[in-house]
């Protein structure tokens, strides 16, 4: 049985640049880059669970973030649409963030890895206890 490959690297590097599967994979790409790190992941966890929170609130509420790493994560969610930043015109300004319906459905992807992790971490844990006791 031959095996055909849709979509590898070579295809993709040899559409032209105005392709639709050229600028998907390239937007895929850069949107992966800034949202596979914990941070952004707890940022879209907490923004789902809470629903509307304040840049202290999450800052509180997620353990062991910088007021620079929370802030570098909420303007590239923002920037890629995943999340919404509201300003009330109030002295002090207010600041609330919230998850747009694209953040809020990658939250659904986000715990279904969860689930994934749940279901096979006997799994895991026993192969890499077999792959770190070999010689």
């Amino acid at each position: 049985m031959e095996s055909e490959q849709v979509g590898t690297r070579d295809e993709i590097a040899a559409l032209p640049p105005e392709s639709d599967l050229a600028r998907a994979d390239s937007l895929a790409r850069e949107i992966f880059s800034d949202i596979a790190n914990k941070w952004a992941l707890l940022i879209i966890e907490f923004l789902g669970m809470r629903g509307t929170m304040r840049f202290s609130e999450l800052r509180d509420d997620i353990g062991g973030i910088s007021h620079k790493m929370l802030t570098q994560n909420l303007r590239t969610l923002e920037r890629n649409g995943l999340i919404t930043r509201t300003v009330h015109p109030t002295i002090p300004p207010r600041v609330d963030y919230a998850l747009t319906d694209a953040g809020d459905a990658l939250r659904t992807v986000v715990d279904g890895m969860c689930d994934w992790t749940q279901r096979f971490i006997s799994h895991i844990e026993a192969s890499r206890s077999g792959y770190d006791g070999r010689p």
